[in-house]
This record gives structure tokens, sequence and C-alpha cells, in this order.
């Protein structure tokens, strides 16, 4: 059953995967994901950690704590009000922003323990008089990027009503049990057998899953991120082809991607891992919680030339001569 006696809950088809993956490597930060919103201006510091209790207060995903039997692993929701808002003044370092990031970094590396927490650190940094950084960390299992959006727009409300700017108070988050209920709904109907049919069927010869990297690693514990801000016309040339061929602009992207990992690797066909939210028609679209699913998606790359000439100097990888891709892939909506 889904609730037992002692108020145990089952995970959720999304919560399985961090949890096994975790098992794995149990002293592994990675699965702790973080927020840094930088404010400029000054901050009520009293007012603001009011709006902050409120939301972490009501986000009961946060309170969660996991446990194992011989029936698998369970969760259970544990209310722990006497958490502390971490408030950092670094404004009289050198350097605040390296000071404070230093700090963000410290706390990311530190390990969870699933079965006592607490699964999130809530922290102001004071960098200057008018400008701090809230961060927060919350371990994966119990969170996504869409329930992290779903925190950071409560408390503006909250701060913004407390302070007299004229908005009322937000409506509460929805019972965190609205999301396991309707992931077992889901796992107990028809419907679960057809999407694992489509699935089978889709990958039922094994492709290899071509990677930038020379192997898939059980655990990453750490990753490489960099970021650039693209132009604006670049967005109008994605927008423009979108339309041009009657899709959207995100699919543009992903197409790209897929091209660009088959002229790296020179494999014909690529598996993408695209991100889903799975919230929409959902009464999880105003709850926080781990809901996010990764689904593959199957690109077949096939290079179109000019000439036959230019098809054999394009196999030949002779950037000479140019070329256009085609691309087909199916995908499927659980």
């Amino acid at each position: 059953m889904l609730e037992e006696k002692r108020g145990r809950w089952s995970l959720s088809g999304a919560q399985l995967g961090i949890w096994f993956a975790q098992q794995l490597d149990p002293d592994n930060p990675i699965f702790n994901t973080a927020e840094c919103i930088e404010i400029r201006g000054p901050v009520d510091q009293t007012l603001f950690e009011t709006a902050v209790r409120q939301a972490v207060g009501e986000a009961e995903a946060l309170h969660v704590r996991f446990g194992e039997d011989a029936d698998g692993p369970w969760q259970y929701i544990v209310p722990s009000p006497e958490w502390q808002l971490q408030v950092i003044d670094v404004s009289g370092q050198d350097d605040p922003a390296h000071a404070a990031q230093c700090w963000m970094e410290h706390d990311l590396a530190q390990v969870v323990d699933l079965s006592r927490g607490p699964l999130f650190t809530e922290a102001l940094l004071k960098l200057a008089s008018d400008r701090y950084y809230w961060y927060q960390r919350i371990h994966h299992i119990v969170i996504d990027g869409f329930g992290v959006s779903l925190l950071l727009k409560k408390v503006a409300q909250v701060y913004t009503a407390l302070a007299g700017g004229g908005y009322s108070e937000p409506a509460a988050f929805g019972p965190f049990r609205t999301i396991l209920e309707e992931d077992t709904a889901y796992r107990m109907s028809q419907q679960v057998e057809a999407d694992r049919q489509f699935w089978l069927k889709r990958f039922a010869d094994e492709p290899e899953v071509v990677s930038l990297g020379g192997h898939a690693q059980r655990s990453a514990r750490s990753f490489l991120r960099r970021s650039a801000q693209l132009p604006e016309s670049a967005l109008h040339r994605w927008q423009s082809t979108a339309q041009a061929t009657g899709t959207s602009w995100p699919d543009v992207v992903a197409a790209a991607a897929a091209l660009y990992v088959h002229r790296i690797t020179g494999a014909n066909e690529v598996v993408l891992g695209l991100p889903v939210m799975c919230r929409l028609g959902s009464a999880s679209i105003r709850v926080p919680g781990m809901m996010m699913n990764l689904l593959p998606l199957r690109v077949f790359v096939r290079p179109v030339y000019e000439s036959d000439g230019a098809a054999a100097a394009g196999r030949s990888r002779d950037s000479r001569h140019q070329a256009s891709s085609t691309l087909q892939a199916s995908g499927h909506s659980t």
C-alpha cells in the first residue's frame, strides 16, 4: 500500500532512480542541488527569514526522511521547525563575492544522510549593505528545478506582501502526498504497461549510446560548467528555423546538440537524455517535489550533400565541402 500504519510512503518513480544511484555511492554529494539568487538592494533580514520559513514550512518534501527494509525504500514526513537560516556576513572580506562562493561550495560538498537529514540548507550571505546572496541547497531526491522555482516565487511573494508591496499572500502549496498518489495511480494503471512496451520496442536492438567523454561513469563526484551569454540574434535565428520547420526553438537546440555529438563522434545515431517536467495537467503543478524525469530521444543523423563527389569528400570529413543534415527522431510521452 502507498501509506502504511506508521505514515510511511513508497518512493515515486522519479525518486527511486536517485535513491538507488545514491546507494551505489553513499558518500557522494553529487545529488545536492543548489540555487544562488543575487539580491541587489537592502534586505530586511527579519522579514526575509519569515518569508523563507513560511515557504520551507509549506514544502513538505523538504522535511522527508528515508529508510529501507525488506520491502524496499520508504519515506515519511518529519516536520522540522528547528532548522536555522544561516546569516553569513562576508562584507568585511577583501573579496566578498569570492568568500561567499567558497562558503557555498563548501556547503554544497557536504554529504547528506537521507535517513536523518536535514535535506536542505538555507542561507543569506551579506556582501554589502545593498548586495546579498540567497543560497539554498536541497537534495535532488525531494526537489527538481520546477520545485525550486516554486520556492523562489513563494518567498518573493511573501516578502513583498510583508514589506507592504501591495500583493496579497499567495495560496499555500499543495500537500506532498498528491505527487505520490498520482505516481502510484499511474504505476497501477494499464498505461504504464503500454509505455513499457513502447520503450522496450524502441530500444530492442540495444544501440550503443555514444558520449563526448571517454566512458560513462557510474556516479560522477563533480562536474564542469561553462556559461556564456548568446547574442539575441542567435535566438532569432532559432525561432526562424523553428517556424520554417513547424516546430519550437527548444527542438532546434536539441537537434543542434545531436548534430554536435554526431560531428565530434562520427556516430550516425545519437541518444539524448531530455528532462521532462511531468507536471502539466497534474496537481503537482503547485507542489514542490521531485517529478522530473529523463527520457531518451533517439536521433538518426543522415548527412545530405550537394553532389556525389561532395558526399565522398564529406564522408572523409573534408571541411571544404558544406553539408546539411536531416534528423529523424521519435519519442513517446508518459
